[in-house]
C-alpha cells in the first residue's frame, strides 16, 4: 500500500512547491519504466517483511522510497494506493 498525500485533502501550505513537482517526476518517472501508478512519494508505505527484506534495498537516504516502489514494482507488490490527509505545514516531523 502506497498512501497518496494527493488524493486526500491538503491544507494550504501543507506540500511545498519542490515536494509537489518532485513528486510528479517521481510518479511519472516510475509509471513510464516500471508500470506502478503512484500519484505521491509520501511518508506512508506498507509492504510485507519477507517482501522488504527480499527487494536487496541499497539506497539509504533520500531516494530509498523510490528505489523501494521501483523494486517493489518489478515484483508485482507495489499495487494499491489510498488517501491521507495532509495538515498544514510544521504539524509533521520531517518536510521537505
Amino acid at each position: 500500500m502506497i498512501g497518496s498525500r494527493t488524493l486526500g485533502s491538503c491544507e494550504p501550505g501543507s506540500l511545498l512547491p519542490q515536494q509537489l513537482v518532485g513528486n510528479w517526476v517521481a510518479a511519472r518517472l516510475l509509471r513510464w519504466l516500471y508500470g506502478v501508478r503512484v500519484t505521491d512519494i509520501g511518508p506512508f508505505r506498507v509492504i510485507r517483511r519477507e517482501i522488504l527484506l527480499g527487494l536487496g534495498m541499497r539506497e539509504m537516504t533520500y531516494g530509498w522510497s523510490v528505489e523501494m516502489i521501483a523494486r517493489a514494482a518489478r515484483r508485482g507488490a507495489a499495487r494499491a494506493r489510498g488517501a491521507r490527509d495532509v495538515p498544514e505545514t510544521g504539524r509533521w516531523g520531517v518536510e521537505g
